[in-house]
């Protein structure tokens, strides 16, 4: 059969790599495979690789570049088959309507994976049909191609390609186990401040990568909990298919969030795409409004909104996280939180998908400490349980 061009779209760097090792033991031989972590990752790709297909990790597609959404823009403009994988298959018929040649299942039981792999490249091989170029001839029997090349190549008119040959197979069954990132670093400039009485509420804010950084942080939380709310900025429809995703694989129970909510201990509430989330004070309880509002910082749902409200109605007995995104938002609302006592955590640079508003926030004072991703949960239990 033909070689391929494969283009893996995944926010995780380890789910990359597994897919990319998946794919290159069982493709036509010549076939090359990169991967792309974010937009403009992907982008740069698409020009420089040139691929034949794109495997997207469906969270991803909700993401938006040139302002479209990523599915959308690799279909539409790319002219790029697409097959979409994700773990909820009430997903299947969205990645459909944004022009996915296929969604996938993927398993939550590890014995199911070998199965899922082989039907992915029997999926991309369907759908990249006889119309597609032939990566090269000579090359190996399929190849993942690494970064070096594609960095080297914006500085250099003749880049030349730098393959790493095909791992053994005996080391695809091998467990893959994620670096540790550094330590937490606590804010010198502005040490934390003294918390009055137990944490009430847990607010926290997400963007670029922001659905696989949730994912990673609420499976690692357990009751008891106070109530969380969030903001990702995320378009309509899909914060609930996100919050039902959650929900299925997470110990605490995960909903989009409602006008009208009294938000319950245990309980994680996401903010609807295209509305902000606001919280207020009713009596001894804190209720929810979700509201169509003005953009801010360009977003709708927004991280400042959230966190404003969090900080007048719950002041110093709220705890407020900010994990990976572009751009800023959420930065003021978190420093608001810290002049009313709220202790705060930021995501650490290494661990980001995007170093954006958790850079701005750590800059401007708003963060006690920055953690690695995989230190967070840990960070919040500590706290809300002090």
């Amino acid at each position: 059969m033909p070689s391929l061009r494969v283009l893996v779209i995944d926010n995780s760097i380890f789910a990359q790599e597994k897919i990319a090792r998946e794919l290159v033991a069982r493709l036509p031989k010549g076939s090359l495979v990169e991967r792309a972590t974010d937009i403009e990752d992907a982008a740069s790709k698409i020009e420089l690789f040139r691929p034949n297909i794109a495997v997207l990790n469906f969270s991803m597609a909700l993401l938006h570049i040139k302002g479209e959404m990523l599915a959308n823009y690799l279909t539409g403009h790319c002219g790029l088959p697409v097959v979409a994988f994700g773990k909820v298959q009430a997903s299947k018929a969205a990645a459909k309507r944004m022009g996915a040649a296929d969604y996938l299942l993927k398993p939550s039981d590890p014995a199911g994976l070998e199965r899922f792999y082989a039907q992915m490249t029997e999926t991309v091989q369907r759908a990249a049909g006889s119309g597609f170029t032939a990566a090269g001839d000579g090359m190996g029997s399929g190849e993942i191609v690494t970064r070096e090349v594609w960095r080297a190549s914006k500085s250099s008119a003749a880049p030349q390609p730098v393959l790493t040959r095909k791992p053994n197979p005996t080391l695809n069954k091998q467990p893959v186990h994620a670096t540790e990132s550094a330590p937490a670093t606590v804010n010198q400039a502005t040490p934390p401040p003294y918390r009055g009485g137990p944490v009430e509420l847990i607010a926290i804010g997400s963007s670029t990568g922001g659905t696989e950084a949730l994912s990673v942080v609420l499976h690692s939380l357990k009751p008891p909990l106070p109530p969380i709310v969030i903001v990702q900025h995320i378009p309509a429809m899909f914060s609930r298919l996100l919050a039902k995703r959650l929900d299925e694989e997470c110990m605490l129970s995960i909903k989009e969030g409602a006008s009208g909510d009294i938000v319950q201990r245990d309980n994680v509430y996401i903010a609807p795409g295209g509305k902000h989330m606001t919280v207020s004070r009713m009596g001894n309880k804190l209720v929810l409004d979700c509201s169509p509002g003005a953009p801010v910082h360009s977003c709708c749902p927004s991280v400042d909104v959230l966190f404003d409200t969090v900080a007048n109605h719950v002041g110093d007995k709220a705890l407020g996280v900010i994990l990976t995104g572009m751009g800023r938002d959420g930065a003021d609302g978190l420093s608001h939180m810290r002049e009313m006592g709220a202790y705060t955590f930021g995501q650490d640079e290494a661990s980001c998908v995007v170093y954006g508003m958790p850079k701005a926030a750590f800059e401007q004072g708003a963060v006690c400490e920055q953690l690695p991703l995989s230190h967070i949960a840990a960070a919040i239990t500590r706290v809300a349980r002090a």
